[in-house]
């Protein structure tokens, strides 16, 4: 489970101009006071046509399809030497993955029958189980030959610097903040979006790890530049505090004391406070917000990476 990061994100404007950028980037599912970051920085459509499919399954399929050495699927085959490329690149940069260009027709099946019952289990749109695999098959095979990330957690990575879209929204007071959970990091590409498209108005965006200490800073940008930038030290003074005020706690009530030096905090192992876990904490000390994290986790719980949700 990663650690999560919130994030405070604000506009300095007010009235309509506010609510304008409020409505652009919101979650539709779940309103104002929500950021949705398939909103700013778009996946490819393939990429979420079946959500949750696992693409080494989808990959395996059309390179079977495309096979010169096996006479089934009826779809044109691809010549030696570029079945032997596609091979070479899907083996090396897709090491982990389990992918079999050789499928047996009673493989084939198996998949087939696991993709419908995929889709009546996620009340997912009709498909056509052989155009989709091979139509979405390529577009994977040609991403991989041409070294673009080909699942959602690889684009998230690259684009949003993030494992998934953000979560856990803290209901919206009508102010001009809104604040939000990301997995193991900050999303600086998406801040970084949005001040290219609202360059006159200062954006101020603030995270912190929940390992206190750590991961932790703020940034404002107006005219598509850092107008300032607090980076400090990661176990420093300034880091803690900066954290703790961040996610609107006390360090000392929550076991953290002074150094003997005085040079940062720790974690006093004397205190009556139980370390907080991550989940614990987070639910208590978090409002009433909304979550839309389940989903994704639950991919992690079927293993490999899977198409997008």
């Amino acid at each position: 489970m990663p650690n999560h990061v919130k994030n405070i994100l604000s506009f300095d404007v007010q009235g309509d101009e506010l609510q304008a950028i409020l409505e652009r980037i919101k979650n539709d599912e779940i309103g104002v006071g929500s950021i949705d970051f398939r909103e700013i920085i778009p996946m490819p459509e393939r990429l979420s046509i079946v959500p949750g499919f696992p693409y080494g399954e989808i990959i395996s399929f059309y390179l079977t399809a495309t096979n010169p050495k096996l006479p089934y699927l009826g779809v044109e085959k691809l010549s030696d030497e570029a079945f032997k490329e596609i091979c070479s690149n899907v083996k090396n940069i897709l090491a982990d993955e389990k992918i079999n260009s050789y499928l047996t027709k009673d493989q084939i099946k198996k998949t087939a029958n696991r993709f419908r019952d995929y889709l009546a289990a996620n009340d997912a749109p009709y498909e056509d189980f052989k155009s989709y695999m091979m139509q979405t098959g390529k577009y994977f095979a040609d991403n991989i030959d041409h070294m673009i990330p080909v699942a959602c957690q690889d684009f998230r990575h690259k684009e949003w610097n993030t494992k998934w879209d953000a979560f856990n929204f803290y209901e919206y007071d009508g102010g001009q903040s809104i604040t939000f959970f990301t997995a193991w990091n900050p999303p600086i590409p998406i801040i970084k979006k949005l001040s290219e498209w609202y360059p006159d108005i200062p954006i101020l965006h603030q995270w912190a790890d929940e390992d206190f200490g750590f991961n932790v800073g703020e940034v404002e940008y107006y005219k598509n530049e850092k107008s300032m930038e607090k980076d400090p030290a990661n176990e420093s003074k300034e880091a803690f505090e900066m954290g703790a005020a961040i996610w609107d706690i006390d360090l000392l009530e929550y076991g953290y004391r002074i150094s003997d030096d005085g040079s940062t905090y720790v974690f006093d192992e004397n205190s009556s406070e139980n370390r907080i876990t991550p989940h614990d904490f987070i639910d208590e000390i978090k409002p009433d917000g909304k979550e839309n994290i389940s989903d994704e986790e639950s991919q992690e719980e079927t293993g490999g990476m899977n198409l997008c949700l």
